[in-house]
């Protein structure tokens, strides 16, 4: 038997539109299924890629950590001890902890009002310092010029570069690259304006009204000596981080003589168990939505087998006259199969197309809202989950018809025959 026999698809045709409103009903189900599943995953696509563009600015796997007192005592040193790191320490971090990729330390300037000044304007703002690791970590858009580097670190040049919100408030339209700004009492140069990548998650200060300038240049400032009291560590995409961070902290107490058992003396936010919480979270969401899904299409193909076992039982006669006349057995299964993936595969492709059109016109309703901040990005599956419907389709069109197809090989000629 060929699979792309006309007469034989002819003939599944007519059956199906001899049969209309009993073969619409049956194919809902299988269409609903589809439709359900598209929509619930691209929903969920949706809010997962407008979370993860809230966090792209921050490294995922990546901690921020900042010295606290010491709660106990340790080598002759009373507890209540305040210490800080040193620019050494976090060399020897960089090198003996192989999973660290980048690591930096970031000092907040003391504030006072209308502490940045350009012309006759004056505003209050953030000063942040670091060292070109720390942009690794906290990402920024370069919107103009370019970031701070490593040169101007270990050369100490008077450059800075400022948010969005600064160049709005004090340039007005004034190119501001190659500027000289005065911060704290200081001129810089302006050598780039940056926004941050996250419009909603930030750390330590909203990069829109920052200025950045040179870790050494602000420690010299702030007369930190070589102190270090805030660091930002993030770590290779395959590292596993409660290994480094065992290392990174048996690495800073030991150097500086606190205990070893000591927590409250090093403290840390640990970004990458936000990411995977909401990993977790996504997963468990997908996870539902595919139960729901499959439940509701298993529901539709349920509803196909039981219409085929009712269109077999009709055509009781038909198939012992066929069966009469020599027809084989993969015959009768061919002809059954063929009829129920045809049904199947109708409503679940009308199914699927139906909620990919849907879903392409929320994504340009809501395309406008998501770039003014609203996490809604690109509802649409993915294709490899629309193949994967597609396969599921098929197989649920041939799992439909097998125990119909069963039941009609099982039909005896000369019975079909007598059957009224």
């Amino acid at each position: 038997m060929r699979f792309f026999d006309r007469d034989r698809w002819v003939e599944i045709w007519h059956t199906i539109r001899s049969n209309r409103r009993r073969s619409l009903a049956t194919a809902f189900g299988v269409f609903w299924g589809i439709f359900m599943l598209v929509i619930l995953t691209s929903v969920g696509a949706g809010f997962s890629n407008g979370i993860l563009r809230e966090v792209s600015g921050i490294a995922a796997n990546s901690v921020f950590y900042w010295t606290n007192t010491t709660s106990k005592p340790y080598q002759g040193f009373r507890s209540g001890r305040y210490w800080g790191a040193t620019t050494s320490d976090l060399q020897a971090v960089r090198s003996q902890v192989r999973e660290v990729e980048y690591i930096s330390p970031v000092m907040w300037a003391r504030r006072t009002d209308n502490n940045v000044v350009f012309g006759e304007k004056a505003e209050t703002f953030n000063v942040v310092g670091a060292e070109p690791d720390y942009f690794e970590i906290n990402r920024l858009n370069v919107l103009q010029g370019r970031s701070l580097n490593a040169v101007d670190n270990q050369q100490q040049r008077k450059v800075c570069m400022i948010g969005k919100e600064v160049r709005d408030k004090l340039f007005a339209g004034t190119d501001p690259v190659g500027q000289v700004l005065r911060v704290n009492g200081l001129y810089y140069r302006v050598i780039g304006v940056v926004e941050a990548k996250s419009n909603n998650v930030n750390i330590g200060s909203s990069p829109k009204s920052t200025v950045y300038i040179s870790y050494s240049v602000l420690q010299q400032l702030e007369n930190r000596g070589n102190k270090v009291y805030n660091f930002a560590v993030s770590a290779h995409p395959t590292a596993d981080m409660k290994q480094m961070f065992a290392k990174i902290e048996t690495i800073i107490r030991s150097r500086n003589n606190i205990a070893p058992d000591d927590d409250k003396a090093l403290s840390k936010f640990d970004i990458s168990a936000q990411f995977q919480l909401m990993n977790m979270i996504f997963t468990g969401i997908n996870l539902l939505v595919w139960i729901v899904g499959i439940g509701t299409l298993l529901t539709g193909i349920v509803g196909v087998s039981n219409i085929m076992l009712v269109t077999v039982r009709e055509r009781t006669r038909e198939i012992g006259v066929r069966r009469a006349l020599g027809a084989k057995p993969r015959t009768i299964i061919g002809q059954i199969l063929s009829e129920s993936l045809l049904l199947t595969a109708l409503a679940g492709l009308s199914g699927l197309i139906l909620g990919v059109g849907v879903m392409s016109v929320v994504d340009t309703i809501t395309a406008q809202a998501s770039s003014d901040g609203f996490s809604f990005i690109s509802p649409l599956i993915p294709f490899g989950t629309a193949m994967l419907s597609l396969f599921i389709i098929i197989a649920g069109g041939i799992l439909g018809g097998m125990l119909p197809a069963y039941r009609a090989i099982q039909i005896k000629a000369i019975d079909a025959i007598r059957d009224e």
